[in-house]
């Protein structure tokens, strides 16, 4: 087990131990006995003996997240729309608690864990780069549709060439597509050049290459000779895995019918994993050559390890049938962490132009953050409640832990050897943005009290 979580660990027990001395103590105490020692008036009434109940329950369950925008810009020329998603994970989920007699509440550890087991990632790289064709600058797609409108050209023509880009600093229409996708533990990457010529393709004889005017041609990287994509043997799962512990004390109040709990206390995560990213690694004029297809430059993998603390609450409100037997649950949580977070791609490479060979630059992009940030969730399900204390539950929850993931979102390659420096941290800069990670998941437990 890990340093961090065996700290964790033992900081929840010493929480629930200290939490619950104070409360057995005042138990144990005769409140009868007169000050000043005098004899008692009358007997003391009998007392039942202290008790604490402990409880026990595990389960686990299936979830996923949603996607991850790795999206990257090297320049106002080259673009790479990218999406990472954790398709499938495990849920793990354990807790341990006391019961105070009386109804003075409950102290509890609660363990969630979430480990990855199957991933989906898609790319699509597009470049300004269009041999003998000037670009339109503009990229004014309303243009074209007012175009079509007055009949100019026809909205078959508009829609010859199905793909483009915008870039994201704007002003500018990016061609030449590679799409990378993985899935299953299979890599395809196909490139699939644009051209335009004039006068045949210029539509409304504005003598530039306009979105609806981009034709493209058969794939000619990525493919083998019957034209179907290779594909390339990759890892299955990257190994992203969530957890939360939970140290808490919590009350139940209400009547037969309806009820409701709270829970506070304190909350400890972690998220370790990687999240892969497509890019233009080259200068211009390469004519789509220096993209990571994963055969002569591979993907980024941008390593995630965040770790945070902070205080934490929960709200649940129950719908109760058959002496509480049967209860129908929504609940609700909310934590403020105070996380570190570090992104960590190790060492790549970048294609650099030389006046006699092309050389590959070694680069890594690595930076670290502290940052508070909100984790929120939601969970409705049902509860069933045996008279021997054996205790079912079945729950659908979405769980939203914000700011989790620093990726970047533009870097700035070198684009001479003189600018190659010593240190590849040192050799490509960036600007970096924190994301969300949301996981849905349903999870089953089975609990006793005993």
């Amino acid at each position: 087990m890990p340093m961090r979580l065996r700290a964790a660990l033992v900081m929840g027990w010493a929480v629930l131990l200290l939490g619950g001395w104070g409360p057995a103590v005042a138990a144990l105490q005769d409140a009868d006995e007169p000050a000043g020692g005098g004899t008692p008036s009358a007997p003391p009434a009998e007392r039942e003996p202290f008790v604490i109940g402990v409880y026990v329950a595990v389960g686990g369950g299936l979830g996923s997240t949603d996607a991850l925008d790795t999206s990257l810009l090297t320049d106002a020329t080259h673009h790479s729309s990218n999406a990472f998603t954790i398709e499938e994970q495990r849920q793990a989920v354990f807790a341990l608690g006391w019961r105070l007699p009386e109804g003075k509440g409950d102290f509890r550890l609660l363990f969630r864990g979430y480990e990855e087991t199957a991933y989906e990632f898609r790319a699509l790289g597009g470049s300004q780069e269009l041999p003998d064709a000037q670009l339109n600058p503009t990229c004014d797609l309303a243009a074209l549709v007012e175009d079509v409108a007055q009949g100019l050209i026809s909205e078959q023509d508009l829609n010859r060439s199905p793909g483009y880009l915008v870039s994201p600093l704007g002003g500018a229409c990016l061609y030449n597509w590679w799409g990378v996708s993985i899935k299953d533990g299979e890599l395809r990457a196909v490139r699939t050049p644009a051209t335009w010529v004039t006068p045949d393709d210029d539509l409304n004889t504005n003598n530039q290459a306009d979105p609806g005017e981009i034709r493209y041609l058969a794939s000619d990287r990525g493919v083998d000779p019957t034209g179907l994509p290779l594909v390339l043997g990759v890892p299955d799962d990257l190994q992203n895995q969530v957890v939360t512990w939970d140290a808490m004390y919590g009350r139940e109040f209400g009547g037969r019918r309806y009820g409701s709990r709270w829970w506070g206390g304190l909350r400890y995560f972690a998220y370790e994993g990687q999240a892969l990213a497509a890019a233009w690694l080259g200068p211009e004029g390469l004519a789509g050559a220096a993209y990571t297809d994963h055969a002569f430059l591979p993907l980024l993998n941008f390593a995630q390890n965040t770790t945070g603390w902070g205080p934490w609450a929960s709200w649940e409100v129950d719908f109760n049938f058959f002496d509480k037997r049967l209860a129908f649950f929504f609940r609700g949580e909310a934590a403020l962490t105070f996380n570190q977070l570090e992104t960590d791609t190790g060492t790549f490479f970048s294609i650099v132009a030389d006046p006699d060979v092309d050389r590959l630059a070694p680069l890594r992009i690595h930076e670290q953050r502290d940052k508070s940030a909100w984790q929120t969730g939601a969970e409705l399900g049902t509860r069933i409640r045996l008279r021997s204390g054996l205790e079912f539950e079945l729950g659908y929850g979405t769980f939203g832990y914000l700011d989790t993931v620093l990726l970047p979102a533009s870097i700035a390659l070198p684009q001479t050897p003189q600018q190659i420096l010593d240190t590849p941290e040192e050799t490509v800069s960036a600007l970096f943005s924190t994301q969300d990670l949301r996981i849905d998941s349903w999870h089953g437990t089975v609990g006793f009290q005993f």
